[in-house]
């Protein structure tokens, strides 16, 4: 009787450590990703708006360095009429979002981030091959090939500025340049398609 009694106290000992320990392993398992979620998926301090202003300015300067390697290569008359309109008005709105950074913002240390929607992948593009051709019907292929997913990048962003924005100022923008760059992706497109490539 005293054996019995022996393994029967034995094994709700050993139940009772086997389910504290489960217990534990289950904590940590549950804790220890939130906690790593939570530090990965945490808002930065930085205002959403000053990582727009400046990273879209950033995005921005792209495409104006881009429109003025084209000037004077791309031979499409609207080709050639955009590469010569983009750079004033990119600057215009460069110049409006550096208006309200220092508005908003004097003084704030730099908030351009990579992580924004639209600009890894518009803004990683090699223009070596493009900047080393003469011009004509290929170059201007190549520069539309080019420009499409820059202008895409931008929409992304401004998208995502229309959802998350603060100042009502950054949502209007948004949506002109939402407006603005899908009417020209659509146009060279279909300048893409007259040349045949």
């Amino acid at each position: 009787m005293k054996i019995v009694s022996s393994l029967s106290l034995i094994l709700a000992v050993a139940v009772m450590t086997g389910c504290r320990n489960e217990s534990q392993q289950t904590s940590t398992a549950t804790e220890t990703p939130a906690a790593t979620q939570t530090t990965a998926s945490a808002p930065s301090a930085t205002p959403y708006d000053l990582q727009f202003l400046d990273t879209m300015s950033r995005h921005h300067e792209g495409a104006i360095q881009m429109a003025k390697a084209a000037q004077g290569k791309v031979q499409l008359p609207g080709l050639k009429e955009m590469t010569k309109r983009t750079p004033e008005e990119q600057q215009k709105e460069i110049d409006q979002m550096k208006a309200w950074r220092e508005q908003w913002y004097p003084g704030a240390a730099p908030a351009e981030t990579a992580q924004m929607p639209g600009m890894g992948s518009s803004m990683n593009m090699d223009m070596s091959h493009l900047d080393s051709m003469n011009g004509g019907k290929a170059y201007d292929s190549m520069f539309i090939d080019m420009m499409i997913p820059h202008h895409q990048g931008a929409i992304q962003m401004a998208q995502d500025a229309l959802a998350k924005a603060e100042h009502p100022e950054v949502k209007v923008l948004a949506q002109q340049i939402i407006d603005k760059q899908q009417k020209e992706i659509d146009q060279m497109k279909l300048w893409k398609s007259k040349l045949g490539s």
